[in-house]
């Protein structure tokens, strides 16, 4: 019976009571099952772990013996799961179960066989793997298509759909094509119109529906080829018209084309230039007249109508250009300097008079503007036009009949860079001024600025304000910093609307004042270092940081020192071991600057030895010891006490260094937290370390519980007090409340004879007042048991007595409704509470 429990008890999952911060075991009967190794029910056919490949199966299953009174069949797509099947609850008799529309995907499929045993439900879990089947597009059979219009057709096979998508792209998974929403599962044919006709793959995938998840299949098809389109002029040999009236002709190839439309205009699909209306199939040729004649690209869209479905393909031409017009530099390229002459031809056009504008936008005339010239004036430089690879805006305007016309050209301006060649990029600066001195390289500049900062792009040091675009040099004057930090200078230059810049970066000039000893990046040798330094410049002011991070002041702060210091000693610096940042600040001229160092502190790790910290101590008399481990300690201090850093129960007061143990009396044996600071003086620099340990236990009670339910109304356990040195100590035994007109009784033994001592037994009973909560105490005192109660009733009231005291009891529990809880200590490291409900 006692490997029973201890199964039923180990095997449970156990639930925390976040009320009173117990844990309650919960038992798992099938997991106790398989500890005792008792053989469960399984399932037999088909044998789990194999493949299944049809979507109907009949599982069969065996009890092997045991008194089963039910049966249920789950079947799903994770563990424990039922969405493929939930079977009704048959009697014992049934060992069988038909499951139909198993998903075939090949992923796993989990199989739960649930059983009734003398009241709970316990289950068995089995995993099969399925067979990939996916649904199989049957038409159309080719994969190069013959039409822009398919009728394409699946069967489902032996899948159990719920329901379709079909969807049709230009790439795999795209619905760019057609996208069918969601279909019926009877629904295994859809037709898609408007397909392309170029040849190119088309992408198909046929969604499906299993079990409330979706699934997919990927085909994929050529398109037909059809060389629909314009044929003359030629869009790629004749795309430069040669004249305003223009016969467009085009050919269907093989498609059956039902209408054409030929539209042109100013954009792609627009047709505000020209729309010939609906033209019947039989019509494959338009003549165009008047279209512009100005070098303008034209958009020409052919649109078809086949299956009932507007197709069309785009076209570009450039119109013919009969006006006057810029011929250098070539209109759309790239100028090469700030210097550009502008040429320019009437093209046979009786021109009065001619204007330029160049600018940084359409009609605007910031950088040049000719002026009125004369007819015979065909050329014009522009000798500031920007050179920052900006887009530069031309108009070239002329007076015909007496009226101004324009026509506008865009070009892109040589992209020429200034830079500062002295100091050269990278390199360190020599002294807190500085002149930075740079060249054009051809560049048209208007303005320069020079920024200096601690940051890429930051000027906190130094901003020159806007200088002439004349300049190569600047005096930065007696502001740089001079403690080797990082120096970022920013030269802006303006060509032409807009700054831009090149960054640049030194290091400062570095004669700050530096710590000579310790050595930089050394360890420490004691937890009190003094720190010197040597300075080659006036300072006014200094202060010593040290801290755990770069510029903290955390761990030591000296506050203001006097400039004429060069030295200063830190105490009760860390002894662990770890980095140290140590920041030398320094003010001069008013200005406060710094330099970082960095330490690692000293190591001296003293530490109680024995008893182990954490461990349970002996007795109520207890000898500590600890080791210096090396480090140099003047004198110890050893704290005993009940809380952290108490001494309570002992204060040894300072001893010698050469004293390494002290003896303490008086430390409980309750089982509690008891709490050792080991204190230790380094000439001076005092530290401490924390331990803490666990008292001696009272003697413990062991619960061993043979629980069993005669009649339903018998509660049967017994208690075995196990240990040595028992003394006046009670453990909560049990509480019972009466809930009905019921009589609540109480049954106990205590047993010594499993530890060797005599068998005790004490007898009594109790009738109980309705509604009312009683906590029974077992406790034994001065050689005997005693059995007493305490007693809460509604409003508020109590009450408590002994209940029975002799050397013999037993008492009978006809509980009915009543419920009873277990608490006592365990035997372990520490004390817990174990519930137990019946």
């Amino acid at each position: 019976m006692s490997e029973i429990l201890d199964s039923l008890q180990n095997t449970g999952v156990g639930i925390l009571d976040t009320r009173n911060g117990l844990t309650k075991p919960r038992i798992d009967v099938a997991a106790a099952l398989d500890d005792l190794g008792f053989v469960r029910p399984e399932i037999t056919a088909p044998l789990p772990g194999n493949t299944i490949s049809t979507s109907s199966v009949e599982f069969f299953w065996t009890d092997y013996g045991l008194p089963v009174t039910k049966w249920e069949l789950w079947v799903g797509t994770t563990p424990g799961g039922n969405d493929v099947f939930d079977g009704p609850r048959v009697e014992a008799a049934v060992t069988s179960q038909e499951v139909n529309c198993i998903p075939l995907t090949g992923d796993a499929l989990y199989v739960r066989l649930l059983y009734k045993l003398n009241g709970p439900w316990i289950y068995s879990d089995f995993q099969y793997s399925t067979q990939a089947i996916p649904p199989t597009m049957q038409s159309p059979s080719q994969t190069t298509l013959t039409d822009n219009m398919v009728t394409f057709g699946w069967n489902a096979g032996e899948l159990c759909v719920n329901a379709w998508k079909l969807f049709v792209g230009t790439s795999q998974g795209a619905n760019d094509l057609h996208d069918s929403g969601k279909l019926e599962s009877s629904v295994t044919s859809q037709t898609v119109n408007g397909l392309p006709f170029d040849g190119s793959t088309i992408w198909v995938r046929l969604k499906y529906r299993l079990t409330g998840s979706w699934k997919y299949v990927d085909f994929t098809y050529t398109a037909v080829t059809w060389n629909i389109g314009i044929t003359d002029p030629d869009p790629v040999t004749e795309s430069e018209l040669t004249s305003r009236d223009v016969t467009f002709t085009w050919t269907p190839d093989a498609a059956s084309v039902q209408k054409w439309r030929l539209w042109i205009g100013s954009g792609v699909g627009k047709n505000d230039y020209y729309d010939s209306g609906a033209l019947s199939s039989a019509t494959l040729s338009q003549e165009v007249n008047r279209l512009p004649f100005d070098g303008r690209t034209l958009h020409v869209r052919l649109r078809l109508k086949i299956n009932g479905i507007w197709e069309y393909a785009d076209y570009q031409y450039t119109a013919v250009d009969t006006l006057p017009k810029i011929t250098a530099p070539e209109p759309g390229s790239t100028l090469g300097s700030y210097t550009v002459p502008f040429t320019w031809t009437s093209a046979g056009h009786e021109v009065q008079k001619w204007r330029l504008y160049v600018g940084s936008a359409q009609g605007l005339n910031d950088y040049c503007d000719s002026g009125g010239l004369d007819a015979a004036t065909l050329q014009d430089t522009c000798e500031v036009v920007p050179t920052d690879g900006s887009i530069i805006h031309v108009q070239l305007r002329y007076k015909k009949n007496d009226r101004w016309k324009s026509r506008n050209y865009q070009y892109t301006a040589t992209d020429l860079v200034p830079n500062i060649f002295n100091p050269a990029n990278g390199s360190q600066l020599v002294d807190t001024s500085q002149l930075f001195q740079w060249q054009d390289n051809t560049a048209y500049i208007r303005n320069y600025k020079l920024w200096v900062g601690t940051s890429p792009g930051a000027r906190d040091i130094y901003d020159s304000g806007t200088l002439p675009g004349t300049d190569d040099s600047h005096m930065v004057a007696e502001v740089l910093p001079f403690n080797g930090s990082p120096v970022y200078a920013r030269h802006k230059y303006k060509s032409g609307v807009k700054w831009k810049n090149v960054d640049y970066q030194y290091t400062a000039v570095d004669t700050a004042p530096e710590i000579t000893s310790p050595a930089p990046d050394s360890t420490f040798v004691h937890s009190t270092v003094t720190f010197e330094w040597e300075s080659s410049i006036t300072v006014q002011k200094y202060r010593l940081w040290i801290g755990k991070n770069p510029g903290e002041n955390d761990v030591y702060d000296s506050g203001v020192l006097d400039g004429t210091v060069a030295s200063h000693t830190a105490h009760q610096l860390p002894i662990n071991g770890s980095a140290l940042h140590v920041r030398l600040r320094f003010k001069v001229g008013g200005v406060w600057y710094y330099k970082d160092y960095q330490y690692e502190a000293v190591t001296w790790n003293f530490v109680i030895t024995d008893p182990a910290p954490k461990s349970r101590l002996s007795g109520s008399t207890e000898t500590f010891s600890w080791t210096a481990n090396g480090a140099p300690v003047s004198q110890w201090r050893l704290l005993v006490g009940t809380s952290q850093g108490a001494g309570d129960i002992h204060n040894s007061g300072w001893v010698s260094g050469a004293t390494t143990s002290d003896t303490v009396s008086g430390i409980p044996t309750d089982g509690s937290k008891i709490w050792a600071r080991l204190m230790a003086d380094f000439s001076g620099d005092r530290y401490r370390k924390d331990f803490w340990f666990k008292a001696k236990r009272p003697a413990y009670g062991r619960l061993f519980n043979d629980l069993k339910c005669a009649n339903g109304n018998t509660f049967d356990a017994k208690l075995t007090i196990c240990g040595v040195g028992l003394t006046a100590n009670s453990w909560n035994w049990s509480s019972c409340k009466k809930i009905s007109s019921k009589t609540c009784s109480l049954s106990l033994v205590a047993n010594l004879g499993a530890c060797g001592g005599p068998v005790v037994k004490m007898s009594g009973s109790l009738t109980m007042q309705e509604n009312c909560i009683y906590n029974f105490i077992f406790t034994y005192s001065g050689g005997s048991f005693i059995l007493g109660y305490i007693r809460q009733c509604p409003g508020n009231c109590s009450s408590s007595k002994p209940f029975v005291q002799g050397a013999d009891f037993a008492t009978l529990l006809a509980a009915g409704e009543a419920e009873i809880i277990a608490e006592v200590p365990i035997e372990g490291d520490f004390d817990v509470n174990q519930f137990l409900s019946h």
